[in-house]
């Protein structure tokens, strides 16, 4: 598997842009909103994918309303990122859905 330094190794606290075509100004930048890590669009994501025939990122680790986000920056019908948030109400202060992902691989 290819080494994408920041988006591999720190995926925890690395999040996805939230310009809706998945545009950045670099391929990383630094995330001023948890204080540490990055911001990462379409480009790292659709380099990580392609380099390492994968079909999407599956993360959690940030609030969702809705309880989840797809990510399809490149409209292809299934979302590059998918963003997966089980904490409902989280901390009792954004009243936040929660939600839960199944798979089926058969």
């Amino acid at each position: 598997m290819a080494y994408y330094g920041a988006l591999i190794s720190d995926l925890l606290w690395a999040d996805p842009t939230t310009d809706e075509q998945g545009h950045t100004d670099y391929e990383y930048v630094v995330n001023k909103n948890r204080g540490c890590s990055v911001v990462f669009g379409r480009h790292a994501v659709t380099n990580l994918l392609n380099n390492n025939d994968l079909m999407s990122v599956l993360r959690g680790h940030e609030v969702q309303y809705e309880g989840f986000k797809f990510y399809d920056w490149l409209d292809q019908g299934f979302p590059q990122v998918i963003n997966v948030f089980s904490a409902a109400n989280y901390c009792d202060k954004y009243n936040n859905k929660g939600s839960i992902i199944t798979l089926d691989v058969s």
